[in-house]
């Protein structure tokens, strides 16, 4: 069996460093579309097996809440429901991973990123788990809410410095909070940008899905059960509501839209961190100086 490479130390394309400069707003937002239209087989890839795997869990869930309503049927729920959420931490790491070596040129597999990141995943987790519930506890108090804003922005772009760069847990928050160090404002600014916009296409998506199902004959009946409850059976109807054949279709399209726009805020976020190293560490310069 061949050993496995880090893509970093293998035969790739270096980009022509003269693009590595800093880039502004409307660099940032049109790279996010451009790099994943001109890499786009690479991306389908690799969420397809998001795709499939989250389809299976769904439609696994389903059936467990339907066919076994007690206590051992709500375990199996948390069950897939912890296994759905690490898939997506997991592929959301795959795409930062995988967007770091296609803005700077570089040849990378979905192989070779599905297994970088896998054998890095426990840290990754710790870093997360770090992150979340250093957030978690400061929105509880409350009062902590803006400090929980500010470390959401100067702790939020530690995937790189872990699985790029190599660094430990508590070193990869420690680059994220001196990458962003100085520029906490306008990197704030445009993530908030980037989460609006990747929610705004969701949405629009979302509502035409919904709009379009209601005009099949008993996908979306409307019943006397109050506004939260109708909407609830337009957005997200279970197939007590619609019927399995209705909820395997519908689910299907919706679970691909959610795929396939799920690397738009990880590109976006990619760039963010490199307009950030370029900016704070002139890695521009140094990959012309390594080149």
């Amino acid at each position: 069996m061949q050993d496995y490479q880090d893509p970093t130390t293998q035969n790739y394309i270096e980009t022509s460093t003269q693009n590595l400069q800093p880039m502004n707003l409307s660099d940032i937002l049109d790279g996010m579309f451009t790099l994943y239209r001109n890499h786009i087989r690479l991306y389908i890839n690799i969420i397809v097996v998001f795709f499939v795997i989250n389809y299976g869990i769904d439609k696994v869930l389903m059936l467990a809440i339907q066919d076994s309503p007690t206590a051992e049927g709500l375990g199996s729920v948390f069950l897939f429901a912890i296994v759905s959420m690490l898939l997506s931490f997991y592929i959301v790491a795959v795409l930062s991973y995988t967007t770091a070596h296609v803005f700077l040129g570089q040849n990378i597999s979905p192989s070779n990123a599905f297994i970088h990141t896998l054998l890095h995943f426990v840290k990754f987790l710790a870093c997360s788990f770090i992150y979340i519930l250093v957030l978690a506890g400061l929105i509880i108090t409350i009062i902590g809410i803006p400090f929980a804003v500010y470390m959401f922005i100067r702790w939020g772009f530690y995937t790189l410095p872990l699985l790029f760069e190599g660094k430990s847990v508590t070193k990869s928050l420690k680059r994220s909070s001196e990458l962003v160090k100085g520029s906490w404002l306008r990197t704030f600014g445009i993530t908030i940008l980037i989460i609006l916009i990747v929610q705004m296409i969701q949405t629009i998506f979302s509502t035409s899905i919904g709009m379009i199902f209601t005009l099949i004959p008993g996908a979306n009946e409307i019943q006397d059960e109050g506004i939260l409850e109708n909407l609830r059976r337009m957005f997200a109807p279970s197939p007590i509501d619609i019927g399995w054949g209705i909820y395997l279709i519908r689910s299907f399209i919706t679970l691909a839209i959610h795929s396939i726009l799920l690397p738009i805020g990880s590109i976006g976020s990619t760039l963010l961190y490199f307009d950030l190293r370029i900016r704070k560490d002139a890695y521009d310069l140094e990959m012309q100086v390594n080149n």
